[in-house]
């Protein structure tokens, strides 16, 4: 939805523990959450995980450590492995705002709406200093198989909690985190035009957030919008030049238009960046 269309066996099991790389040379540094951020402010994302995976090795309490590294893996287009980490941040903090979010993200990139869905509503609740709901586990509904079609009684009944939240905010007082949310939320639903009028009212507040600007291009992508798609994943990049999601989204749609030589060079700058599994 937001990055490369796959799927993953793993996530049929809802309790797989995360597999760390078997060599990992920064094992025993200090400063690795400072390290892992450079590396991932530089674009050097295979660095960045490993720098936090030893982060995580050496703290594994650290719930936004473990967030960051799962924030790193879905930037490497490895959505699958990036829930597990999100998973484990959860474990430590289930109230963790911005490990909830981004695990929703990845899930609707994974085509696990109704999971998607449920860490949403906790999401909302915790902005919103509401309890939690339900005790169901953080990235599972007992009531769907995965990859079931979206709940919409269940979605009306979030959607109605977002807006509540939306309505409570001024013009003047407009939360960029409450509606980037929001276009998650219409993403999930395949509501796009709504989906782009929360990111660009997110915009308005964040004109210089990389990440907001693929976000928005993806969605204009998939609403059939592939030329100002184009436009929002080139801000993005102008913004942060090594955002390899940014560069693989942008690479689809020129493909879209048949700008084939952009595509050749995308492509290549992607690989450039990304580390290949073996």
């Amino acid at each position: 939805m937001f990055g490369a269309e796959h799927y993953s066996d793993e996530l049929l099991e809802p309790n797989v523990d995360y597999i760390f790389q078997s060599s990992n040379p920064f094992v025993g540094e200090d400063q690795l959450a400072m390290k892992g951020a450079e590396m991932l402010r530089n674009g050097n994302i295979p660095e960045a995980i490993q720098y936090y995976e030893a982060g995580v090795q050496q703290n594994p309490q650290d719930s936004n450590l473990w967030c960051q590294l799962g924030l790193a893996l879905a930037e490497n287009e490895q959505d699958a492995k990036a829930i597990s980490a999100f998973k484990k941040s959860l474990e430590i903090d289930p109230k963790n705002q911005e490990a909830l979010l981004a695990i929703s993200v990845s899930l609707a990139n994974e085509a696990m709406e109704n999971e998607a869905l449920a860490n949403l509503e906790k999401w909302i609740q915790v902005y919103t200093n509401n309890s939690f709901l339900s005790t169901t586990p953080t990235t599972r509904s007992p009531t769907f198989s995965p990859y079931s079609m979206l709940d919409m009684n269940k979605f009306n009944e979030v959607e109605a909690m977002f807006l509540d939240a939306a309505r409570r905010q001024t013009v003047q007082n407009i939360d960029a985190t409450l509606q980037n949310a929001l276009g998650i939320l219409y993403n999930i639903s395949r509501n796009y035009d709504r989906a782009i009028d929360s990111l660009n009212t997110a915009l308005a507040v964040k004109p210089e957030d990389a990440r907001l600007w693929n976000r928005l291009g993806a969605t204009l992508a998939n609403g059939d919008q592939t030329p100002e798609a184009i436009d929002a994943y080139r801000r993005a990049l102008t913004l942060f030049p090594t955002f390899v999601r940014a560069r693989y989204n942008l690479g689809i749609s020129c493909m879209h238009l048949k700008s084939y030589r952009s595509v050749f060079l995308l492509i290549y700058s992607v690989f450039h960046h990304v580390s290949f599994r073996i």
